[in-house]
């Protein structure tokens, strides 16, 4: 309630009335009742503060939707249906045409032999075309024996700080099937923006 009122008051009409009908609540100077600035005033900002509520309930309704929306995951036990509020760093998660993409994510493979699909960023910087993004060789063909041995194995992504520059990613994935513990070398892939999904709708191809 109180950071509706000040987001009502943050408005030059508002202000107006509220300056205007305290000056007319003093006798000596007023040329009009009170009542007359502060009804209109009491109605503006009612009305403001109840299309603030509304605009809450769908954003809240929104967020719902967007936090049961249905996922799978992938791992050594095989597929999991679960839900984009229950996704975690370090998840493997299986998309298909048409899905959001839940978080920023790497692209590991895809179901065409070139490891490529194709993702519509629209709502990030309004442009429609789809963008090409590449699975590494490496990664595409050795995925399922990935999968199997994540129990024993030690995948790890690093990169650097979230940057505002869409266009603009770089990082390293690191596998190795010694543990973390041993910090021994493994199999290091360079990745970059054509393998980085921004949170998005993703049409795969």
């Amino acid at each position: 309630m109180p950071g509706s009122l000040l987001i009502q008051f943050a408005k030059v009409t508002n202000d107006f009335y509220l300056i205007n009908g305290i000056f007319q609540s003093i006798p000596s100077i007023s040329t009009n009742s009170p009542l007359a600035s502060f009804v209109p005033m009491a109605f503006i900002v009612l009305l403001g503060m109840l299309k603030e509520l509304l605009a809450d309930l769908k954003r809240w309704q929104d967020d719902k939707r967007t936090n049961q929306r249905a996922y799978t995951r992938v791992g050594p036990e095989g597929p999991v249906q679960i839900q984009s509020q229950d996704i975690r760093v370090g998840d493997i998660l299986e998309l298909h045409d048409g899905q959001m993409v839940p978080a920023d994510c790497v692209l590991l493979s895809t179901q065409q032999e070139s490891g490529q699909c194709f993702v519509q960023t629209a709502s990030l910087d309004g442009e429609r075309n789809l963008k090409p993004k590449v699975a590494l060789r490496g990664l595409q063909d050795n995925l399922p024996v990935l999968l199997k041995s994540l129990g024993s194995a030690h995948l790890e992504i690093e990169c650097e700080e979230p940057d505002r520059n869409l266009y603009y990613f770089r990082g390293n994935l690191r596998y190795s099937m010694e543990s973390i513990e041993s910090k021994e070398s493994g199999r290091n892939y360079e990745i970059d923006l054509k393998q980085f999904l921004h949170s998005v709708r993703i049409p795969l191809n």
